[in-house]
């Protein structure tokens, strides 16, 4: 696994230095940012004990070392740094994310999530941060969805369903060749709005486009590769576990901490959705809390934001590495409350719709 993390590292490295015309002996820094396992792969450290009872990584920081020790090819002896990982299931990734966003340095309640295949949340202010990590799987990248692809030129990111009839806008205006997550969310959203959809994630039969346990968004003629794009019962369920354990996540944790919902008063949201994420589409599937849209910012890649904050200056680089200190994990593999409320979840929004008043007449119909 180190060898292929390498292998990978230099593909990329050297694509860039070739498109800025650039040495690799010119490049004196590099600095890594990764989840708790790929660190231990980037150091051949074995990452065994993450995965087992009671979850301490053998690695939560690391003294600079040269690139040649660690077969990077650059200036071999260029100093390789990495962003301090809190716990094993919250790792430099985060700990960039929550520098980028500032949160470490507000006085109001703010909260972070970074939507990718493990659903990392922080919440604090200057005073305290905790965060915990849920199991969402890659739907939100485009994994795990037939049709599914990353953020990317001809990614459908948004969706209209006017009787019947599928309405859509790709990234760059391009053909269609698949769905990302920020149109995955849109689809689905429109899908229950239009009633193709049940709350419990079944595709209502005789629907406009319903055939067996499949939807057609987009037929063959119309995409790039002459394929069609689709969504079926399986992958829908995806992402009804994926949006159940982050809404989830963000619950129990403020549960955990004596918060509310009402508690919070900004919301940062990372991950590669794309630009296109709309946040009522987010709310109305339960993915997000029903909280006030004003509150809501999105980040983008708020790792790549965090890590180059690093790189250009050593008081964010110390800065990281308080955030690493000062932030508690709460453990949810093993809170029995997680998984009442998990199981809760895995309806459109949500079993309760108290918690989503905004539409709740909508959905009671």
């Amino acid at each position: 696994m180190h060898s292929v993390l390498i292998t990978a590292i230099n593909k990329m490295i050297l694509k860039m230095l070739k498109e800025n015309n650039i040495s690799g002996s010119s490049v004196n820094i590099l600095l890594a940012g990764g989840n708790t396992t790929m660190t231990h792969f980037f150091y051949k450290i074995p990452p065994n004990f993450i995965r087992r009872s009671p979850y301490v990584p053998a690695l939560n920081s690391a003294a600079p070392m040269p690139a040649r020790e660690l077969g990077i090819k650059i200036n071999p002896f260029a100093k390789v740094m990495s962003l301090p990982c809190p716990s094993a299931w919250v790792g430099g990734d985060i700990v960039a994310g929550v520098l980028a966003s500032g949160i470490y340095n507000f006085s109001v309640l703010s909260l972070f999530v970074d939507l990718g295949t493990n659903g990392e949340v922080v919440i604090g202010n200057k005073d305290w941060l905790a965060s915990c990590s849920t199991s969402a799987g890659p739907c939100f990248e485009g994994g795990g969805i037939s049709s599914g692809i990353r953020a990317m030129p001809g990614a459908i990111q948004k969706v209209k369903i006017k009787d019947g009839k599928v309405s859509y806008k790709t990234i760059r205006n391009e053909k269609p060749i698949g769905i990302c997550g920020s149109g995955l969310i849109s689809l689905i959203a429109e899908m229950l709005k239009s009633k193709i959809l049940q709350r419990d994630g079944k595709l209502k039969s005789g629907a406009p486009g319903v055939t067996d346990d499949c939807f057609l968004v987009v037929k063959g003629e119309e995409t790039r590769d002459g394929r069609d794009i689709h969504i079926t019962e399986a992958d829908i369920k995806n992402l009804i576990n994926s949006k159940g354990a982050i809404f989830t996540g963000i619950y129990v944790l403020l549960k955990e901490l004596g918060l509310t919902l009402g508690n919070i008063q900004r919301f940062f949201i990372s991950g590669g959705l794309g630009t296109a994420l709309d946040i009522d589409e987010a709310v109305y599937i339960g993915l997000f809390p029903d909280i006030p849209r004003n509150l809501f910012i999105f980040m983008g890649n708020s790792s790549i934001t965090g890590g180059r904050m690093c790189l250009l200056s050593g008081e964010a680089k110390d800065m990281a590495g308080e955030i690493n200190k000062k932030m508690t994990y709460i453990d949810l593999s093993s809170n029995p409350v997680f998984m009442q409320e998990y199981t809760a979840s895995l309806f459109f929004p949500h079993t309760n719709l108290e918690l989503f008043p905004s539409y709740r007449k909508e959905y009671e119909k």
